[in-house]
């Protein structure tokens, strides 16, 4: 089931695999944009706490890209949030800890 939707993202173009050429670049920008975007959380946490939140759920996002890109050489392309997340359950075989996600 796991490769099988795995195969099926890849086909139908929600990921690719990151080539030689590009990896390095993506990989600092996520690991940058994640950085950024905590940053921006904690500094609005209390004067604007729904920009707060919405820039936390981007540094998850980001930071879970940057696990894809580092670790498995992968770049999500279509459907971005929905691909991510599912992507992560893949990832992810604690049942508890997928309930907390979602």
């Amino acid at each position: 089931m796991v490769n099988n939707l795995f195969e099926k993202f890849l086909k139908n173009g929600r990921i690719s695999k990151l080539n030689e050429l590009e990896i390095e670049r993506y990989i600092n920008f996520f690991d940058n944009s994640y950085k950024d975007n905590l940053e921006h959380s904690k500094e609005n946490t209390n004067n604007f706490s729904r920009w707060s939140i919405i820039s936390s759920y981007y540094a998850m996002h980001d930071i879970t890209k940057l696990l894809f890109a580092k670790n498995f050489r992968i770049k999500v392309e279509l459907k971005v949030h929905e691909t991510t997340i599912r992507l992560l359950k893949i990832l992810i075989q604690d049942k508890e800890l997928i309930s907390f996600i979602e």
